[in-house]
C-alpha cells in the first residue's frame, strides 16, 4: 500500500495558523519580518520553510523550529521517495520493453532447461 505525502507545513500554516488568527499574507509577513512573496511562497507549497523561518515563527508563538523543520523534512523525505520509486518504476518498465524487443527476456534471465 502506497503511503501518502505529507502535507507541506506551509498549508498548515495557511490552514491551521494564520487563518486561526485571522491574519492575511501581507501582515503575517509584516510581523514575521519577511516580504509577503517569500511567504507565499511557502503558504502554497512553492517553498520550503527553512530553518529561519521556523525560528521566527516559533518567537511569533506558532509552534517551535524544531516541529516546523521536522514537519517540513517528513514532506520533503516522501517526496523523494515517491520520485525514486517513480524512477525505478520507469526503469523496470523501459527494461521491460527493451527485453521484449530483443525477443524476450535477456539471456541472463532465461531459464535453462
Amino acid at each position: 500500500m502506497a503511503m501518502k505525502t505529507p502535507v507541506h507545513p506551509g498549508e498548515i500554516l495557511r490552514e491551521d495558523v494564520l487563518a486561526d488568527l485571522g491574519l492575511g499574507v501581507g501582515e503575517a509577513a509584516a510581523r514575521l519580518g519577511i516580504s509577503r512573496v517569500s511567504l507565499s511562497r511557502v503558504l502554497h507549497g512553492h517553498a520550503r520553510i527553512s530553518p529561519n523561518l521556523a525560528v521566527r515563527l516559533e518567537q511569533a508563538g506558532a509552534g517551535t523550529a524544531r516541529a516546523w523543520l521536522a514537519m517540513q523534512t517528513a514532506h520533503d523525505l516522501a517526496l523523494e521517495r515517491s520520485m525514486l520509486a517513480r524512477l525505478r518504476l520507469l526503469s523496470t518498465d523501459q527494461s521491460t520493453l527493451a527485453a521484449h524487443r530483443n525477443g524476450g527476456l535477456s539471456s541472463s534471465l532465461r531459464s535453462t532447461t
